[in-house]
């Protein structure tokens, strides 16, 4: 399994439990929402004016996934960083499967989406 964080380059790379790290996306000093849409972009295959750090790292990841899945936090996502995440995982959908797995920001919403699933 791999883990790749989307962010800025000044965006940290926390440890993660076993020891390994994750791997940064990122547009230099672009926001989330750039940073998205330059991913779906190169994806997709199209020219962006900044490419994606560890692009061909992530691709590959990709191909190899059976089933990716992207975690999302809403207390700090924008609504632009929000559809370009939606549209790569409707892009990766038309030749596999993917989806995406939103963790609420507060207790109460964690409350809200248990109480309506």
């Amino acid at each position: 399994r791999e883990i790749f964080l989307v962010g800025s380059k000044e965006t940290s790379a926390p440890r993660l439990s076993n020891g390994r790290t994750s791997t940064l996306l990122s547009c230099g000093e672009a926001g989330l929402g750039a940073t998205l849409a330059a991913l779906r972009a190169q994806w997709r295959g199209r020219q962006t004016s900044q490419p994606v750090s560890n692009f061909d790292d992530f691709a590959k990841a990709l191909e190899a996934a059976r089933f990716p899945v992207f975690l999302f936090s809403g207390d700090a996502t924008e609504g632009l960083a929000l559809e370009m995440l939606q549209g790569l995982i409707t892009d990766l959908n038309r030749k596999s499967r993917a989806s995406g797995l939103h963790l609420p920001a507060s207790e109460n919403g964690w409350g809200s989406a248990l109480a309506s699933t």
